[in-house]
């Protein structure tokens, strides 16, 4: 396929009833040399040129959008786990290598509160969590460790390192015994293949 058939597909990727071509959502936004950026719900980005040409296309699994990458499994595994009760919306903020997903109760409308935080390092290729706070009711069915699996995911793909920062002892200790790697002692370990995230 071509540019501009890769283009057509992702716009109209869905079958077609009774006539009818399905478009997908897509974020649109003009650039400083009136070219357009095109952001398909799928992840896939073009830009089309001021005459209306597609001239370049970017993956959605390309390392570029590593973050978007984390962001959708995350996501994902929210939406698709049981254990995420529908008390609480969740929700997501990208800024500045920074990534945040937040939960806040739907009843009470309370501030919300972090889930997690992820750091992206791109010139280092390191990806760290410095915050990782799973709600006291999900403390025992190995949330955390299966967030951070999902990570690793990620950032495997793309040859970037996982770390855990700025822990309390006792998980420092945790990870160290499941396979971590010492980075810094007592305060930043390296999840590998070898660290069990499973058990």
């Amino acid at each position: 396929m071509n540019i501009e058939e890769k283009f057509n597909f992702d716009r109209h990727n869905g079958e077609e009833i009774e006539g009818m071509q399905r478009f997908n959502a897509y974020y649109l936004s003009r650039n400083n040399d009136d070219s357009q950026t095109v952001l398909f719900e799928n992840g896939n980005q073009y830009i089309i040129s001021p005459e209306g040409k597609v001239v370049e296309r970017i993956d959605a699994e390309d390392e570029l959008f590593i973050d978007r990458q984390i962001i959708r499994v995350l996501n994902n595994f929210i939406d698709c786990n049981s254990l995420f009760t529908n008390d609480y919306d969740y929700s997501n903020s990208n800024y500045d290598g920074c990534i945040e997903i937040y939960r806040t109760s739907k009843e009470e409308k309370k501030e919300r509160s972090i889930l997690i935080r992820i750091v992206i390092d791109r010139d280092s290729k390191i990806t760290s969590i410095p915050n990782i706070m799973i709600p006291f009711e999900l403390n025992h069915y190995g949330i955390g460790k299966k967030i951070m699996f999902e990570i690793f995911k990620v950032i495997q793909k793309h040859n970037y390192k996982l770390y855990l920062v700025q822990m309390v002892e006792s998980f420092y200790n945790r990870m160290v015994k499941r396979g971590a790697e010492i980075i810094v002692p007592y305060d930043v370990v390296e999840i590998t293949k070898k660290t069990d995230l499973n058990s």
